[in-house]
């Protein structure tokens, strides 16, 4: 018997038992041969095998060709599962990839397969059933997408342990966004990969087990992107990854070893071994990492809080009555407050400090960001940068051994042109392996002269020509700065003041002259 396609070609009954089976096979995903319909083979309709007909004759070879022992990885095909509501693409994995991303929840059902199928609606979002999401939806009348950048296969199925993944597939299937802002996403997790096997020894075992977990978990979050089916954006791209950060480093496989359960030292560690293969201080994908180490230490941070407070005011008290300046007196008290904070190697929050920044910059980019289109988080994120850098700068603190990192913490809401910026400081010569170990910043020598440059407005910072003025400076003892080691005042802000005061009365005079 014939059956009857569009194209005029038929097929057998033995071919089309043939198609029937190979459609059966990619269905292999939870332990079921999963079909179109609930009907038996004997039972489907003309007009159904002849759609499956007409598709496989326009599609030809894309049903057969996820093959047991050869796949190749990443082919792919629009499938309906009951337990959906719709149609999703299904891709071709390895088993050893279903179940590494899966923690061993799924795999493939018949288990002399090296490959076998696995739905997007898993592979992505997680879900065994509902509706379809977008990324995962298609048509079974779509044609199969090809891909703009040729891939190897081993790139749609990778071990969740090879670092060059990120260059050697990501990165080519994202071209336009190399060297973006964008680019953050794909250097993170790829300097995160290496900090398994360049900084091993440095680690715990506990903290070596971890990184082995997050650094898989990562990257095979990140597999999907890769897909042909995936429409590709930098937007995407980074959303996707900045959104995996924190589920991996709290839940990276089914051990339950969260970063939480880390000791201090490896959670600085991990912290700052990847900030040191960055040279800038904005570095938005560290961000994650330091909200997920705000939740893990509460409880210690207010231990730490109140018993350093004690210790910084009865150090206070001893040298009170020692100051015959004024500014002697500030100055002292300043040192001894920042050397009794520091004195503490383990706190369960790294040393952090809050500056309030005042520039006419902040005014004139209000006034031009809508026209520039400029977006708010990354200007902020640039000219925070962009202070800090300057301060490291000024201060020297490359040649000092000093690393540091920031971000913005309030929006251009201030009338008065100011601006919160966190600042985190630590010893490079801790954790930058290419560094000699031997030797050991002093982070009280950097804060105190630090403090004096703010106090004297001795600091020259530049953005985009603009100067810029710490008119605050905190040492923070909790994470929302609430509670300070010290608190020093710029003169900078006294003149700064003036002017602007000069200013409003200037423009007050005008207005009733003119009126």
């Amino acid at each position: 018997m014939l059956h009857a396609n569009a194209t005029g070609r038929f097929l057998s009954t033995e071919e089309f038992t043939k198609l029937d089976q190979a459609y059966c096979k990619i269905s292999y995903i939870q332990g079921m041969c999963l079909r179109y319909t609930n009907m038996k083979e004997n039972q489907l309709s003309a007009l159904f095998r002849l759609v499956i007909a007409i598709y496989y004759i326009a599609n030809s070879g894309v049903l057969a060709t996820c093959d047991p022992t050869s796949g190749p990885a990443g082919t792919t095909h629009c499938i309906k599962i009951d337990r959906y509501y719709g149609y999703q693409w299904a891709t071709c994995r390895t088993d050893t990839y279903i179940q590494t991303k899966s923690n061993n929840k799924h795999q493939c059902i018949d288990r002399t397969r090296i490959y076998c199928y696995y739905q997007c609606m898993l592979d992505v979002y997680i879900k065994n059933f509902g509706n379809i999401l977008p990324h995962c939806k298609c048509s079974p009348y779509d044609a199969v997408p090809t891909e703009s950048v040729t891939l190897p296969a081993w790139c749609y199925s990778p071990d969740g342990k090879t670092c060059n993944w990120y260059r050697q597939c990501l990165n080519k299937a994202y071209p336009q966004c190399e060297n973006d802002d964008d680019d953050y996403a794909i250097k993170f997790a790829e300097k995160f990969c290496k900090l398994y096997d360049e900084s091993y020894s440095e680690f715990s075992s506990q903290g070596q087990r971890w990184i082995d977990a997050v650094r898989k978990c990562l990257q095979l979050k990140l597999v999907p992107l890769v897909d042909r089916t995936r429409d590709k954006s930098c937007a995407d791209l980074k959303s996707t990854a900045f959104g995996s950060h924190t589920p991996c480093y709290l839940n990276p496989d089914q051990s339950s070893l969260s970063y939480c359960d880390l000791s201090l030292a490896d959670q600085g560690k991990v912290f700052w071994t990847i900030k040191s293969s960055f040279f800038y201080a904005t570095v938005p994908s560290l961000n994650g990492l330091l909200e997920v180490m705000t939740n893990c230490s509460a409880t210690a941070v207010r231990s730490f809080v109140y018993n350093t407070k004690a210790k910084i005011n009865k150090a206070v008290e001893r040298i009170a009555d020692q100051a015959t300046k004024a500014e002697d007196s500030i100055f002292e008290e300043t040192k001894i407050r920042i050397k009794t904070w520091l004195e503490d190697t383990v706190s369960p929050i790294p040393i952090q400090l809050d500056l309030l920044v005042q520039s006419d910059y902040l005014k004139y980019h209000k006034r031009r960001k809508r026209s520039l289109g400029i977006d708010d988080d990354n200007s902020r994120t640039k000219f925070a940068g962009e202070v800090l850098d300057d301060v490291a700068m000024e201060e020297n603190w490359k040649d000092k051994g000093v690393t540091w990192f920031g971000y913005a913490k309030s929006k251009y809401a201030r009338k008065d042109n100011t601006m919160w910026i966190r600042l985190v400081v630590a010893d490079r010569y801790k954790y930058d392996t290419s560094l000699p170990q031997i030797k050991v910043a002093n982070l009280t020598t950097t804060l105190v002269e630090l403090s004096e440059a703010v106090v004297n407005g001795t600091l020259n910072l530049i953005v985009d020509g603009e100067r810029v003025i710490i008119i605050q400076l905190n040492g923070c003892l909790d994470w929302n700065c609430k509670e300070h080691a010290f608190s020093v005042e710029g003169n900078g802000a006294v003149m700064y003041g003036v002017m602007y005061t000069l200013s409003l009365a200037y423009f007050v005079i005008n207005i009733l002259f003119v009126s």
